[in-house]
């Protein structure tokens, strides 16, 4: 996969929603098999609160995200559109440089169900970033060196 460029803006902000646009060869994994090319994933960081987010993933509210707060999400049948919460800051105490956690997160969870690749997801996923085996975690460990938070990155224990 090639980096082509990206823009992060934080969420609920007047500006455009964040972006990444890149390149890969990979053959898609659903029909038609035809290599994926040029791509933009946009998050939509204007339309949903932490709330509706948690309704998007377990809409009976029974399933992984029950007693949750949903700040980020992405939906792996619509994985060039992912989400984070209008209210991250305030709902769910998101601060500064975690915006951005989140944004690569979840950009790493699109990323995956795009090219259908899934890096192997650290073994403290859980405990670190509140998720196991997702993508997202594989990303942030590797372009961060840990979760991101308002202080700088969480490194797995060694």
């Amino acid at each position: 996969m090639d980096y082509l460029g990206h823009a992060f803006n934080l969420p609920g902000d007047d500006s455009q929603d964040s972006w990444f646009y890149g390149h890969t060869d990979a053959r898609r994994h659903w029909y038609p098999s035809l290599a994926i090319g040029d791509f933009t994933v946009r998050t939509d960081e204007h339309t949903y609160d932490v709330n509706e987010l948690k309704r998007k993933g377990d809409p009976m509210g029974t399933g992984s995200n029950a007693g949750m707060l949903v700040a980020g999400f992405t939906d792996k049948r619509y994985p060039y559109v992912n989400a984070i919460a209008v209210d991250a800051g305030f709902t769910a105490g998101l601060r500064g440089s975690e915006f951005f956690g989140l944004w690569v997160y979840e950009l790493g969870n699109s990323l995956a169900a795009i090219t259908g690749e899934n890096p192997a997801t650290p073994a403290d996923a859980k405990e670190r970033y509140g998720r196991a085996n997702e993508a997202g975690s594989a990303l942030s460990d590797c372009v961060f060196g840990g979760r991101l938070n308002s202080s700088g990155s969480v490194p797995p224990p060694r």
